[in-house]
């Protein structure tokens, strides 16, 4: 893979030089991004992408500015489309308009890349690898498999997908650009249709042990904290099934799963962080009346 230090716009005049430049095996990690989740972006490029030395990605947005920010800080970008720039500012609600018009924007983007001759692990934003996860779902989907999906606790997640190039794979898209174009539905609603109308498929779902949903992670594991039930399995989390990117951010923070420091949250000078811990050994009355005398 390439190094990060070698990435040069000048090689991201096109969509199609762009993929060539950052490929590696003839694959592309795709995300695309919006000044709505601009510091989920950000995290993920720290905590993910150059931390398990990730090279071979592509931030696509709709954003010239956007964009501009993210080769200053030496993450590679392209600006694929004007079409939804009206709305890349926006912080949108889940399920409404404007945010299924961004979404669907991801169903193109794949789809060209598919046709330019790629694989492709098209990945959300808000999320945290505890490895580079292409071996394994290599391994995972096999020598037949056409698309590998992370399960969104009852249905195929659309933020997660590993796609061979393949005729099989192309079809879904082209049957999700279809849904997108006739219809109000999000391209994850459009994935699961599409993926149901061709009986020949050949895909994997992705083992919930290891690629985990946030209801999954956060909710029915219980987790809430870092040190709460440490997942030893875990290649890839999603922050999703909560509602807000503050909350979203905070749910990483307590995770230690957050590392941008734009705002100086964890190094602010002249605030009194303070932590607690209440002893294993104590009753349920004891460890209030002791966190009652820590805060006093």
């Amino acid at each position: 893979a390439l190094s990060e230090h070698f990435f040069d716009n000048a090689h991201f005049t096109t969509y199609a030089s762009s993929m060539e430049h950052v490929a590696d095996r003839n694959t592309v990690v795709l995300i695309f991004v919006d000044f709505a989740v601009r510091r989920m972006a950000i995290n993920f490029h720290l905590t993910s992408l150059r931390r398990h030395g990730i090279s071979n990605y592509l931030f696509v947005t709709s954003s010239e500015d956007l964009c501009d920010e993210f080769w200053m800080r030496s993450i590679a970008c392209y600006v694929y489309s004007e079409e939804n720039s009206k709305n890349a500012k926006k912080l949108t609600a889940y399920g409404t308009k404007d945010f299924i018009q961004k979404m669907n924007v991801r169903t193109y983007m794949i789809l060209n890349a598919l046709k330019l001759g790629y694989n492709i692990l098209h990945t959300d934003a808000d999320m945290y690898y505890y490895a580079n996860p292409l071996k394994r779902i290599e391994e995972l989907c096999g020598d037949g498999c056409s698309l590998a999906v992370l399960v969104d606790y009852k249905v195929l997640n659309a933020g997660f997908v590993y796609l061979r190039n393949t005729s099989d794979s192309i079809e879904v898209y082209e049957i999700m650009k279809n849904i997108a174009q006739k219809t109000s539905k999000d391209d994850q609603v459009a994935l699961n249709e599409a993926v149901a109308k061709i009986p020949t498929l050949r895909y994997v779902k992705l083992p919930i042990s290891e690629f985990k949903c946030g209801k999954h992670f956060y909710d029915l594991e219980k987790r809430d904290f870092v040190s709460d039930n440490p997942c030893r399995s875990c290649q890839v989390i999603h922050n999703n099934f909560i509602v807000g990117m503050e909350a979203k951010e905070y749910r990483f923070k307590e995770m230690h799963q957050w590392e941008f420091n734009e705002d100086g949250y964890y190094t602010t000078r002249g605030i009194k962080f303070i932590t607690y811990a209440n002893r294993q050994n104590q009753s349920w009355f004891l460890q209030k009346k002791s966190l009652r005398n820590a805060l006093a």
